[in-house]
């Protein structure tokens, strides 16, 4: 992919909305649709969305268990987010357009959330997010 960039840039800048299809069709026009879905698809079989996050749900990383406790909150938190930094994911609790635009994702996060609070004693929180059908991790945060 590398490559692939270095010859984009020699027929186009380069901006924060260049996608990685944009770039592999201009530097390889021969390419036909189902190879360019070939070269567009991870190891694992799910094919890359351009612009959007699509995430299969086994890569949402599991957050360590919450005691719910105050003076373990600040620890958890920042251990949380930076797992959840890792995977790209931490913007879910943080963007509330990002939840909306990215449901099935948003709802993986919550629930990797809700499984760090299922031990301690702020399960509850969580669970009323459940009950009210509001899987938003941006809203448990």
């Amino acid at each position: 992919m590398v490559a692939n960039i270095v010859q984009y840039a020699r027929h186009g800048e380069l901006t924060a909305e260049t996608t990685k299809s944009e770039i592999v069709v201009k530097v390889s026009p021969e390419l036909t649709p189902s190879m360019l879905t070939r070269i567009l698809t991870r190891t694992n079989g799910s094919t890359l969305k351009d612009r959007t996050h699509t995430v299969d749900k086994k890569i949402v990383p599991s957050l360590k268990d919450f005691s719910g406790y105050d003076e373990d909150w600040y620890h958890w938190k920042d251990e949380s987010i930076n797992t959840l930094g890792r995977a790209a994911l931490s913007g879910y609790l943080t963007d509330q357009n990002l939840v909306a635009t990215n449901p099935e994702v948003a709802t993986s996060v919550f629930y990797a959330f809700k499984a760090a609070l299922d031990s301690g004693v702020a399960k509850h929180i969580a669970q009323s997010q459940v009950e009210a059908g509001n899987y938003s991790p941006y809203d448990l945060y």
